[in-house]
C-alpha cells in the first residue's frame, strides 16, 4: 500500500477511544465547483476529545492559542490570526451512536440558522463519521521524522529550549525500533545533530538531544532543507513521512521573505511529505509558521509554555499512524434546488454526474474527531413549512481488517418548520450542529471585528462584538456548554481591549 502523507484532514468522528484521520494528497481547492464567496470557504476544521471515542482528525494549521494569547495582554490581532481551524482543534463533537452492521457509520446532519451578525439565513450540513469497533489493536505505520529545532540565542530566554527538549524526548515514548528520527538543529547555519536513525534506543538519543544549546542568529530556510534532505535518505511510501520545524523567532540569516521559504518547501511536494510547525514562546513569525503548514498539509501549533508539552509533542505524533480503510469515497448527491456554497474540512471536487465528491486513498486512526461541514443554499426550500429530502450523502470504502467492500446511502432530510428567528426557519437537527454553527459564528464575528478595526472602524467592530458576546450568552447559556462559554469569556476580553 502506498501512503500519502500530504494532508491529515478532519472528516470522521468515531466513538470508541481513537479517532480516524483522512490522508488526502494535499491542500486543495476546485476550480471546477465555481463555489460562490463565502465567509466559510477554504476553512478546514479540526475537533479534539469527544465521547472517548475514535475520530477523525484534520491536519492543517490548528491552534488559537496565539491568537487568545495576544487578547489576553490587551493586544488587538489581525483577522489572520484566528482560523475556524484553530477554534475547532479546542472542542468536541458528540455525534449519534454507530450503526453496528456496518464499519463506519456517516452521519450527515443538517442545521439551518441565522447569522447573528447580519442575520442573513445560513444552512449548514454536517458530515461526521464514527464506528463501534475498536481499532486499536490495528497495527500502525512506521514513520520518517525530521525534527528541524530552532537553537538561536533567543531559545535560552524563558526557558524555552529546556521545556522543548522534554517534549523531543517524550515524544520518543510514541516512536520505536520501526521509526527513523533525524535532528537537524540551527542557528546561523543548519546543523546535522543526528543522520537518520531507527529508535533502538531512545536513552541515547535523549542525551542527544540535551546536548544542543543555543546561540547565533536564526536561518531557517537552511534548517528546512537539511531536514528535507534527512527525510529523502530513508523516504518510504509505505512510511508516514513527517518533518517538523520549531522556531521561537522570525528568520535574521539566510533566505528571511517568507515567499521565498514557503517555496523552498513547495519545492518537495512531490514527495507527499507532511509539514508540522511548531511556535515557541510568543515573537515567532506567526504567518511563516501558518503558511508552511497549510503548504504542508500538516499542524501548527502554538508552544508557549511547559504546559503544553504534552498536547503538542505526543498528539502531533499519534496521529494518522494506523490505516482503517482504504479507497474512501464520500458523494453528496443533492436535490437540484439545492447548491453547495463551500466545503469545509475536506475539499470537495464535482465527479462526472455533476455531483459534489470527495475521495481518500487512506483513512488513519487519530485521537483527534472532527467533521466536514457543507454551506448550502437551499433556495426556496430554506422557507418551505413541510418536511423535505434535500438529496443522499453515498459512502463507499474498503475496509482494511477484512477487504470487504462497503456502500451505504445516507438521506438528507429538512424537518418541518420549528421556531423562527427574524422571520426566518430555525432547527438542528442536532446538538452538536447548532454548538459548530456557534463557533464558525464565533470565528467569523472575531475576523470580521479585527479587520473593521484593522480598517480604521473601530465603531462596527465594537458592534460586531456586542452581537456576538449577546448571541453566544444566550447560546452558552441554553447548551450549558463549557467550551461556548471559553468562547464568550474571549469575545469579552477582546471588547475590554478594543474599548467596548
Amino acid at each position: 500500500m502506498r501512503v500519502n502523507n500530504r494532508t491529515v484532514t478532519a472528516l470522521l468522528l468515531l466513538t470508541t477511544s481513537i479517532g480516524l484521520g483522512a490522508c488526502t494528497g494535499g491542500a486543495f481547492k476546485s476550480p471546477a465547483l465555481d463555489m460562490a464567496p463565502s465567509r466559510l470557504e477554504g476553512a478546514r476544521l479540526e475537533t479534539s476529545g469527544g465521547l472517548g471515542g475514535s475520530g477523525v482528525v484534520r491536519s492543517g494549521a490548528h491552534d488559537a492559542g496565539y491568537f487568545r494569547h495576544l487578547v489576553d495582554k490587551g493586544i488587538l490581532p489581525t483577522p489572520d490570526e484566528i482560523t475556524v481551524e484553530g477554534v475547532f482543534a479546542e472542542h468536541n463533537t458528540h455525534l449519534p451512536s454507530p450503526h453496528a452492521d456496518r464499519a463506519i457509520t456517516l452521519h450527515p446532519l443538517l442545521g439551518v440558522s441565522i447569522d447573528p451578525i447580519d442575520h442573513a439565513p445560513a444552512a449548514i450540513l454536517q458530515l461526521g463519521m464514527n464506528s463501534h469497533i475498536d481499532f486499536s489493536g490495528l497495527p500502525r505505520l512506521p514513520v520518517n521524522l525530521a525534527v528541524v529545532l530552532d537553537k538561536s540565542g533567543s531559545m535560552n530566554d524563558d526557558q524555552k529550549m529546556t521545556y522543548v527538549k522534554e517534549g523531543l524526548k517524550l515524544m520518543l515514548d510514541s516512536l520505536g525500533p520501526q521509526d527513523t528520527l533525524s535532528i537537524v538543529a540551527y542557528d546561523s547555519r543548519a546543523h546535522l545533530i543526528m543522520p537518520p536513525t531507527p529508535v533502538r534506543q531512545p536513552r541515547l538519543i535523549a542525551a542527544i538531544i540535551d546536548s544542543i544549546y543555543p546561540s547565533g542568529a536564526t536561518n531557517i530556510h537552511d534548517g528546512l532543507l537539511l531536514g528535507y534532505q534527512q527525510l529523502l535518505e530513508r523516504y518510504d511510501d509505505r512510511a508516514v513521512n513527517r518533518l517538523m520545524l520549531l522556531s521561537d523567532g522570525v528568520p535574521t540569516t539566510g533566505p528571511t521573505e517568507i515567499e521565498s521559504i514557503v517555496a523552498a518547501s513547495d519545492a518537495f511536494d512531490r514527495y507527499n511529505i507532511g509539514v508540522s510547525t511548531i511556535g515557541v514562546g510568543t515573537d515567532f513569525n506567526h504567518e511563516l509558521m501558518l503558511q508552511l503548514a497549510r503548504q504542508g498539509g500538516g499542524n501548527f501549533y502554538f508552544l508557549q509554555d511547559a504546559q503544553r508539552i504534552t498536547t503538542v509533542f505526543r498528539d502531533e505524533l499519534e496521529t494518522t499512524l494506523t490505516p482503517v480503510a482504504e479507497d474512501l469515497t464520500l458523494t453528496l448527491e443533492f436535490d437540484p434546488q439545492v447548491r453547495m456554497i463551500a466545503a469545509h474540512g475536506l475539499p470537495l471536487a464535482l465527479n462526472r454526474q455533476g455531483d459534489p465528491e470527495i475521495h481518500i486513498p487512506t483513512l488513519y486512526l487519530s485521537r483527534r474527531n472532527g467533521v466536514m461541514l457543507v454551506e448550502l443554499d437551499l433556495g426556496d426550500l430554506l422557507d418551505y413549512e413541510g418536511p423535505a429530502h434535500l438529496g443522499d450523502a453515498v459512502l463507499e470504502y474498503t475496509f482494511t481488517d477484512t477487504g470487504r467492500r462497503e456502500r451505504h446511502r445516507y438521506p438528507i432530510h429538512m424537518p418541518e418548520a420549528s421556531s423562527t428567528l427574524h422571520g426566518h426557519r430555525v432547527f438542528f437537527e442536532h446538538a452538536a450542529v447548532r454548538k459548530n454553527f456557534d463557533l464558525l459564528m464565533t470565528v467569523f464575528g472575531l475576523q470580521d471585528a479585527c479587520q473593521a478595526w484593522q480598517d480604521n472602524d473601530p465603531h462596527a467592530a465594537r458592534a460586531i462584538l456586542q452581537h456576538l458576546e449577546a448571541h453566544l450568552a444566550a447560546e452558552a447559556h441554553d447548551l450549558e456548554d463549557a467550551g461556548l462559554h471559553k468562547e464568550l469569556a474571549t469575545v469579552r476580553r477582546l471588547r475590554s481591549a478594543a474599548g467596548r
